[in-house]
């Protein structure tokens, strides 16, 4: 009876200690998964920068992830684990994970002044529900607002219910425990440095092997554009920068000046940049220059364009 008291009380207290544990536990691993490969980088919370400890990476075979997102979640933990454990790094307590475009879009939402988002989510899922934009079936997702910097302004994601599950899966079978989840649109604003007040800009993605580039452009912290152009080269974006540049400043004069960061995916594939529109600025995006960020003296830093998202995922460690 005593040994069962004693094992019941332990089991109540663990969740407790955890929670008490855990702020002086500040190492914390941020996850991104590509078809093809798992990337992790592991830092330090140094309030008030974050250091860099760590890149790990990983191939995976064919089938194991699709879209950035498990399939396989236990397959994938094992793998996890493996990697942290030939990396010297086995005592990390736990990390985040980078969603993907495909796993969980970012919608801005414009909601009524009377309804109350964060404090009623069953009157705001009666309301999505009335929309005629799409959204996908709410019964079978998880749904998570933010605020944004806009009157009434949201930002939602919806992320379907098995591949949390899979997700969660995964760290579990690596032995860690799951901090969040966050859309990789909200990851990379975090990592870039625009000095604009306010900040309106964004990142420029030219990607040869796929023979397109990618927008996305942020005013302050609300989403704005995410879109794709065919293409890579001067002759094909710098027209199509110039005509959204015109339609935004239409909108918002603010838009008469902004600042883009620009990778690219492989620097062979690109010889010439696209020229900016008049009154914006075209420059490198490097996250390693991100004032808050501290890098390690045994870091090996991955390309920019693979270093981004999750750097600005473990960035939210540094937000009160």
């Amino acid at each position: 009876m005593v040994a069962g008291f004693v094992q019941n009380l332990a089991d109540r207290i663990a969740p407790l200690r955890n929670e008490l544990v855990r702020p002086f536990q500040r190492e914390r691993l941020s996850l991104a998964l590509a078809d093809d490969r798992l990337e992790v980088l592991v830092v330090r919370r140094e309030d008030p920068r974050l250091r860099l400890l760590a890149w790990l990476e990983a191939p995976l075979p064919p089938g194991i992830s699709r879209d950035g997102s498990p399939e396989l979640g236990d397959a994938l933990g094992d793998l996890l684990g493996d990697l942290l454990l030939q990396g010297g790094l086995p005592a990390v307590p736990g990390g985040s994970a980078v969603l993907s475009a495909a796993a969980a879009p970012v919608r801005t939402l414009l909601l009524p002044p009377d309804l109350q988002a964060a404090a009623d989510p069953e009157a705001l899922g009666d309301w999505l529900r009335l929309q005629p934009d799409g959204l996908p079936p709410l019964a079978d997702h998880e749904l998570a607002l933010a605020p944004l910097p806009l009157p009434d302004g949201w930002a939602l994601a919806c992320l379907p219910r098995p591949t949390l599950e899979r997700w969660l899966l995964m760290f579990a079978g690596a032995g860690l425990e799951l901090h969040g989840l966050e859309p990789e649109l909200c990851a990379a604003r975090r990592a870039l440095v625009t000095p604009l007040d306010p900040p309106r800009g964004g990142l420029l993605e030219l990607r040869p092997q796929l023979g397109s580039s990618r927008l996305l452009l942020w005013n302050d912290e609300a989403p704005l554009v995410d879109a794709v152009v065919d293409g890579v080269d001067a002759e094909a974006l710098t027209p199509w920068l110039e005509q959204l540049a015109v339609a935004l400043q239409r909108r918002d004069p603010g838009w008469a000046t902004a600042v883009l960061g620009w990778l690219v995916h492989d620097a062979d594939g690109v010889t010439v940049l696209p020229r900016a529109p008049r009154g914006w600025e075209l420059r490198p995006a490097d996250p390693l220059a991100h004032p808050a960020v501290v890098v390690d003296d045994a870091f090996e830093a991955p390309a920019p364009e693979r270093l981004l998202r999750p750097l600005g995922l473990a960035l939210r460690e540094l937000v009160p």
